[in-house]
């Protein structure tokens, strides 16, 4: 009886350690720019976000783009010497005193075949703008964007486009 209770007892003492462990690395990851956007948006369908107000890192600039934005656009608008592929995503690249300090990418492949809707898009343009850019730069005190949420069959996405 007693040695059943010891196996007992270490297995839930494992299980228990193996959840912290998750638990733990969960915490300490940070946030993308992407889930902070949606966790802003998530309770409305409509709604304005500041990037300086969802960042934690020091920045004077950004620059968003869309599918067919190269490297060399990039380097172009902003003036520095950037090599990273884009491949066929939306992105945004932030900036301080000409060096970039975060960049993340939107994927709207289609990895998930059950959901064709990629979750989450930041748009270079304004919403129903009828000359759709294929980047944009915002300084840090104008980058603001409106973030739209939308139901699907397969559950809600997210749209982001500059104010």
């Amino acid at each position: 009886m007693k040695k059943s209770i010891r196996v007992i007892l270490i297995g839930v003492l494992c299980i228990c350690a193996i959840l912290g462990f998750f638990l733990i690395a969960k915490l300490s990851h940070p946030k993308t720019i992407k889930d902070k956007i949606i966790e802003k948006c998530s309770n409305a369908t409509d709604i304005n976000i500041s990037m300086s107000d969802i960042t934690d890192f020091e920045w004077d600039k950004c620059i968003v783009y869309g599918p067919s934005t190269q490297s060399k656009d990039i380097c172009d608008v902003l003036n520095i010497d950037y090599n990273t592929y884009l491949d066929l995503n939306y992105g945004i690249i932030f900036l301080n005193k000409n060096n970039v300090v975060y960049e993340e990418t939107f994927d709207v492949s289609d990895n998930d075949l059950e959901n064709k809707i990629p979750e989450f898009i930041i748009y270079p343009y304004k919403q129903n703008e009828s000359t759709q850019a294929k980047y944009a730069r915002f300084e840090k005190d104008k980058a603001e964007f409106k973030c739209v949420k939308k139901e699907s069959d397969n559950g809600c996405y997210y749209r982001s486009y500059p104010v």
